[in-house]
């Protein structure tokens, strides 16, 4: 309950200031993308910019993420295995070291 509400609090604040800066931002600026041009609210682009960044970086987390997460699946694995033969190895019994 707590956490819904910590986060409605923080969506209305992040928007609010999205709109506040929308509004502060309202020249018109010219985008060339090689392709294409574009002329946009100098807000729009920064915004644009932000989602794109943030998305991109989301990506390469993730891939980041995926491979430790994969290291981890292995690693388990030889814990397993090593344990398994850790445990049939003390139940034999012990020969006479004379």
């Amino acid at each position: 309950m707590i956490r819904r509400v910590l986060t409605l609090i923080v969506v209305v604040i992040a928007v609010v200031f999205a709109a506040v800066f929308a509004t502060l931002n309202t020249e018109i600026i010219q985008v060339d993308l090689l392709f294409a041009r574009y002329e946009l609210a100098q807000s729009f682009v920064i915004i644009g910019a932000l989602i794109i960044g943030v998305t991109l970086g989301l990506a390469i987390a993730s891939l980041f993420l995926l491979r430790v997460t994969s290291e981890r699946r292995k690693l388990r694995r030889a814990l397993s295995t090593a344990e398994t033969e850790i445990t049939s190895l003390r139940s034999l019994p012990l020969q006479n070291a004379d």
